[in-house]
């Protein structure tokens, strides 16, 4: 059975993988936080926007779920990413998404290791 988070987290990844920016952007609140890798801590939906078309978007990243953990409001996702910028590197990600009431992402945190 599916849950608002895991729906959004579904959502979140085929919105990268399609780099659709806007599609991206609507999946998050107006007020949602984003504690990037690296320590970046964006606030609003506009600083998040930015973030994944100035950071994210570019490297044309390939995002793979390899496993879940839902509850209704909360998705933990261990995530696999590659890039053709950087054949071989793979970005491995554990990142933990709540959703708010409408399923919105209210708060997404990243975590990244490169292995390759």
């Amino acid at each position: 059975m599916s849950t608002p988070a895991r729906a959004a987290a579904d959502a979140y990844i085929s919105r990268v993988n399609e780099r659709d920016l806007d599609g991206l952007a609507d999946l998050f609140a107006p007020d949602a936080l984003l504690l990037a890798a690296g320590g970046q801590r964006l606030e609003g939906k506009d600083a998040i926007r930015a973030f994944y078309e100035s950071t994210v978007l570019p490297s044309a990243p390939s995002v793979r779920g390899v496993h879940f953990v839902q509850q209704e409001a909360s998705c933990v996702m261990e995530l696999e990413a590659t890039t053709s910028a950087a054949p071989g590197l793979v970005a491995r990600l554990v990142d933990v998404l709540t959703v708010g009431g409408d399923g919105r992402i209210v708060r997404l945190a990243i975590y990244m290791q490169l292995a390759g």
